[in-house]
């Protein structure tokens, strides 16, 4: 019952299946809203743009984690987290070399100066912390991650191939759970997975649209959110019309 000191009237959530944990951790179910996520929903407008490559490459886009503050339980750690992208470049520079690769880094929880000497003894990686996640992802051609986080499932929503590189054995991982991204569990198997991670996304197309329609498709989330705050003012306040 964790959770109990965060009860209040209104608990805003990005869909419904998120409802039965949150009142097991101790949260009141009738003051829960599934009202989805506004960022989402720029997604979704952006979802059938077809953006023109400007080069011959495979453009990779490896998004970060921080698990320190909890997203499942998992191994964690900022030394292992060093050792993953270490060897995740070295294996796409060998196999892969017609390749562009984005490393984008949380933009508050994560330190750009750590990661910026990580990479010093490595060419032509891009390393990104405040650029738009949209425009990123838009760029890209397959998106590497280990562990579903909010710019995985932005990528999800813009129809890109999303590979979870499960290098810290998080548990019960979204995108994993449903079948809606292919799982590298080892790095000798990373290249193999980048060489398939199209065509497992379009033999999973079904299965994929029907999770996003199911969890992520709200309408105007930001206006969903204001009406609820307008609605509850209206029920609390009898001196509003």
């Amino acid at each position: 019952k964790f959770n109990k000191k965060f009860n209040c009237n209104l608990i805003f959530i990005e869909n419904n299946s998120g409802i039965d944990f949150l009142v097991k951790s101790g949260l009141k179910r009738e003051n829960i809203r599934a009202v989805g996520n506004p960022v989402f929903h720029t997604a979704f407008k952006k979802r059938t743009q077809i953006s023109l490559k400007d080069n011959n490459k495979l453009n990779i886009l490896f998004i970060t984690a921080n698990l320190t503050s909890g997203q499942g339980k998992s191994n964690f750690s900022k030394s292992r987290r060093n050792k993953m992208i270490e060897k995740t470049i070295t294996s796409i520079n060998k196999f892969h070399k017609k390749t562009s690769l984005v490393i984008k880094i949380h933009p508050t929880a994560e330190n750009y100066t750590e990661y910026k000497q990580l990479l010093e003894k490595f060419e032509n990686i891009h390393l990104s912390q405040k650029d738009d996640i949209m425009d990123l992802v838009n760029k890209s051609d397959v998106v590497i991650t280990p562990v579903t986080s909010t710019a995985a499932i932005i990528a999800l929503i813009m129809n890109k191939p999303i590979i979870i590189w499960n290098y810290f054995h998080v548990e019960q991982d979204l995108l994993l759970r449903t079948d809606t991204a292919l799982e590298c569990k080892n790095i000798s198997e990373l290249n193999n997975c980048l060489d398939s991670a199209e065509s497992f996304r379009e033999k999973n197309a079904e299965k994929i649209n029907n999770i996003i329609d199911e969890n992520f498709s709200y309408e105007n989330p930001s206006q969903r959110i204001a009406n609820e705050i307008l609605d509850f003012i209206r029920k609390h306040n009898t001196r509003i019309n």
